[in-house]
Parts: structure tokens; C-alpha cells; sequence
């Protein structure tokens, strides 16, 4: 059994990459999303095997071909990658399922199969991104995953969806210019690229003459990660690529792809320059800083939107801030409480892009708040999605953001690192992310104005996605003790292994 599991990481990718080369050979839009919907639960699958034999058998790594370090690839997957690609294909898919008659509706019939194609291999892409154990692979699938998220941005054929694809690529190529900068660096500073052994030669080396080198290679590599994770002050290409895209894409790029990188940059930490050179660096005082900024900052700019869509895009900046804020303490509970960031606000941000498209099919597809006066009353099970969104970002207790913040609150006082300042912010934040959520909510639910014509609509897909939504936005608010000590010992064995 344990041979076979240890296949499951390249056969994950390996399976959506061709799939991906089938949607476009075959070209019918129904068979398209069937193949890419199977395709998704199987990796998803195959990744609780991985999360199940892990926690009994410690991490793995499958070697791929039968060079040596430093130029053979490597995969490893232990508990934390085996859940962290169980939830965001999942996430995908029920995104997907969510967004889907928006899609339908406004991407032509003939763009539909590549559109499959593209989230098929984005998928893969950000698979291999959480399973690589070499860094310059890693790099190859962020390239992978930078152009066929643009291709799902780029899906609508208009302006705005074209000025913010270009917006977006711009954004991305210079994140890239900075990653590979970092890791040509590192490469000659160490002569490694796979992971463990840049860890062993890191920790000879960083105390001597090569110390300046590889404290630049880790900010170039943060920098270009940064940049593509949205966090401030790097975030301006998000507001604006996640609000024109399909809903279904945007779900899928606040959700899944931003957070990806984030993950990356958790196994860097851990896996490659280890967390003592990274405190000897002084980088978590950075994260930190710039964590505060972004949860701030991107709480105030959601109060002033008057577009639902930039509206929960500039709440993801937030939100983004939160995990480098966590990651900023300083403290493996602190990464632990980042890692739990990235699995709650990969859902509970998934369900309100959905929430937030189907409240806009009933005011013909309009997306400014005036428009969506009661448009709740027309699809209540929408409102509800996006009543039970907001209030979980808002920390509400039950709810899964309510764990967050109490993982983050937990971390800095075990830690003793910030305490106070992280107290005064993560309060601030809560009420910032109630002055605009707790409104827009009211908003949706209240008596639409007069002569304003509602459509009524039903979506079962909708419907299925977000009921899993909700359970696990629930679960996780009630769990997320358990779930913590799950992802802590996934973080730990980054370390160890």
C-alpha cells in the first residue's frame, strides 16, 4: 500500500495535465466539464490516501528518474501537502460548480473546452507547487499556473477582462523575475536546487562569507512571492482581475492560487533555509509588518467599493494580510495558525464569490450594491451563503474565521511576540471587516426599491456547492482545535524531515 501512495503525488498531476490535452482534443463543452470534474475528485482522493498513510508512515519523497542531486526532481508529500491538496482542488471544483451558469451564460460555447482546459492545468500546476521538492521545478509551475490563470481572467471577451489579464500578467512576470533571481542566487551560493540538500548546505554555509548571499536570495524569493500572493503593498492586480472574471474564476483565484504561493513560501521556511536562519534574517518582522498593513489597509479599502466583486477582492487583500501576519509572529504556532488561514479563507472566500454571483444573476448579472437591494429575497439560499461568509470573516464564533483568529491570538501569546499590537490589530480588523460585511448584508436582505424587477432563479450546482461550503465553514468553526494539531504536526515534519 505504501508504494502505491507514494506514486499518488505525480500521478495527480500527471492525470490533470492530460486531461487537460483531452478537453481540447474533444472539444464538447458537457463532456469538458465531466472530465474535469472526475478528474479533480480523483486527485482529491488520492490526496486523503496520501494525508491517511502519511500521518501513520511519515513524509515521503518519490524520486523522479534516476539522476542524483543536485539535477535529479524529487515530490514529497507528507500530512500538511496531503491536506493542502485534498481542499484547494476541492475548492476548484465546487467553485466551478457554483459559477456555473454565470460561466455558461457569459463565456462563448467555443471558448468553454480551453477554459476546462486552462483550470485543469492550473490545478496541476498548483499540485506540483505544494508536492515539488525542488525549488527551480517549483518555479516552472508558477509559470505554468501564472498563464492559465490569466487565460481563466481573460475568459469574457471585453475590455476590462483585457486590461485586467494584462494587469495580472505584468504583476506576475515581475513576482517571476524576482523568484528566479533569488534561486539563481541560492543555486550558486549552495550548488543545490532540491530542497534537503539546500537545507544541509544552507546551514554550513550561512554562517560564514556566503551569510549576504543567501539572506538576498530568501528576500528576492519572499519578494517574488509576495508579489503574487497579493500581499501589500504588491496587491494592486488583484482588485481588479478578480472582480471582471467569471464568477467562477474568481472564486478560484482568491480561493486557490494566491494561496498556493503562500504554501511554497511555508516550505521554504521550513523545508530549505529553516527556521532559525529565517529569525537570523529578521524576514518575520517583515511578514509581520506588512501583514498588519494589509490586514488594515485592505479592510479599508473594501469599506469604500461599490462593486460587490472588488468589494470581497479588496477583503481577500485582508485576509492575505492575516496569514503573513501569523507567519510574521515568528513562532511555529504562528505558521500553524497561517497554514489554517489558507484552508478557511479558501472556502469561506470561494463561497462568497459564489453567493456573490448568483445575487447578481437575479439584478441581470448588475454588481454595484444599489442594484443588489434585496436581491436576497429573490434567491434566499444565495443570501444565506453569503450571510454565513461574511460573518465567518468577521470571526464570528462557530464560524471558521472565528478559529483564525483565535489560532493567531493563541500563537502570539504563547509566544510572546507582539501580543498587544497583534490584539489591537486583530480587533481593529474584525470591526473593519463588520463596518463593510454586516452592510452589505443588510443590503441584500432588505426590501428591493420599488419597480425594481428580481429574476428568480434555481441552480442545483450552486446549490450542492455551497451546502459543502457551509458544512465545512461549521466544522471547521467548531473543530478547528483538532484541526490545528493536524496541521501542526504536517508543519513539523517540514522541518524534520
Amino acid at each position: 500500500m505504501t508504494s502505491f501512495v507514494n506514486n499518488l503525488p505525480m500521478l495527480s498531476i500527471f492525470l490533470l495535465t492530460i486531461n487537460a490535452l483531452f478537453i481540447v482534443l474533444i472539444k464538447k463543452t458537457e463532456i469538458s466539464r465531466i472530465l474535469l470534474y472526475v478528474s479533480i475528485l480523483l486527485v482529491s482522493a488520492f490526496a486523503v490516501l496520501i494525508t491517511i498513510s502519511t500521518l501513520n508512515n511519515g513524509a515521503f519523497v518519490y524520486v523522479l528518474g534516476h539522476f542524483p542531486a543536485p539535477w535529479g526532481n524529487e515530490l514529497r508529500a507528507g500530512p500538511l501537502e496531503g491536506v493542502m491538496s485534498t481542499v484547494l482542488p476541492l475548492v476548484v471544483a465546487l467553485s466551478l460548480m457554483g459559477g456555473q451558469s454565470e460561466l455558461l451564460a457569459s463565456v462563448s460555447s467555443k471558448k468553454l473546452p480551453g477554459y476546462y482546459a486552462s483550470v485543469s492545468l492550473l490545478t496541476a500546476s498548483m499540485l506540483a507547487i505544494i508536492y515539488t521538492n525542488d525549488i527551480f521545478t517549483a518555479y516552472v509551475f508558477i509559470e505554468i499556473s501564472a498563464i492559465t490563470a490569466c487565460a481563466t481572467v481573460a475568459a469574457r471577451d471585453d475590455g476590462k477582462s483585457t486590461v485586467a489579464t494584462i494587469q495580472y500578467l505584468v504583476y506576475g512576470i515581475v513576482g517571476s523575475g524576482f523568484l528566479l533571481l533569488g534561486i539563481a542566487i541560492l543555486y550558486r551560493s549552495t550548488g543545490h536546487l532540491l530542497m534537503s540538500s539546500l537545507r544541509e548546505s544552507i546551514a554550513k554555509v550561512f554562517t560564514g562569507t556566503a551569510r549576504l548571499p543567501i539572506t538576498v536570495s530568501f528576500a528576492f524569493i519572499a519578494l517574488g512571492l509576495a508579489i503574487k500572493s497579493a500581499l501589500f503593498p504588491f496587491h494592486n492586480w488583484l482588485p481588479w482581475a478578480h472582480a471582471v472574471a467569471p464568477t467562477g474564476s474568481s472564486a478560484i483565484l482568491s480561493g486557490t492560487v494566491i494561496k498556493v504561493y503562500i504554501i511554497l513560501l511555508i516550505k521554504l521556511i521550513f523545508s530549505v533555509y529553516s527556521f532559525e536562519v529565517c529569525r537570523q534574517m529578521h524576514i518575520f518582522e517583515v511578514f509581520f509588518v506588512l501583514g498588519l498593513l494589509g490586514m488594515t489597509f485592505g479592510s479599508i479599502r473594501a469599506l469604500y467599493q461599490s462593486n460587490a466583486k472588488r468589494m470581497a477582492a479588496f477583503s481577500s487583500v485582508a485576509q492575505v494580510g492575516y496569514i503573513y501576519m501569523a507567519l510574521g509572529l515568528g513562532t511555529v504556532g504562528g505558521a500553524v495558525a497561517a497554514c489554517l488561514q489558507i484552508l478557511v479563507h479558501s472556502f469561506t472566500k470561494a463561497m462568497i464569490f459564489s453567493s456573490i454571483g448568483r445575487l447578481s444573476e437575479s439584478v441581470h448579472h448588475k454588481l454595484d450594491w444599489v442594484s443588489l437591494r434585496g436581491s436576497a429575497r429573490s434567491v434566499p439560499f444565495a443570501g444565506i451563503v453569503f450571510t454565513l461568509g461574511g460573518l465567518s470573516l468577521c470571526g464570528i464564533p462557530t464560524l471558521a474565521g472565528f478559529g483564525v483568529k483565535y489560532a493567531i491570538a493563541q500563537s502570539a501569546l504563547e509566544g510572546q511576540s507582539y501580543f498587544l499590537l497583534s490584539m489591537l490589530v486583530l480587533g481593529a480588523s474584525s470591526v473593519l471587516n463588520a463596518l463593510y460585511y454586516v452592510p452589505a448584508i443588510l443590503n441584500v436582505w432588505n426590501r428591493p426599491q420599488v419597480g425594481e424587477e428580481h429574476i428568480k432563479v434555481r441552480d442545483m450546482g450552486f446549490l450542492l456547492s455551497s451546502s459543502i461550503f457551509i458544512l465545512l465553514n461549521i466544522f471547521l468553526g467548531i473543530y478547528f482545535v483538532p484541526v490545528l494539531r493536524f496541521v501542526a504536526e504536517g508543519v513539523n515534519m517540514l522541518g524534520s524531515f
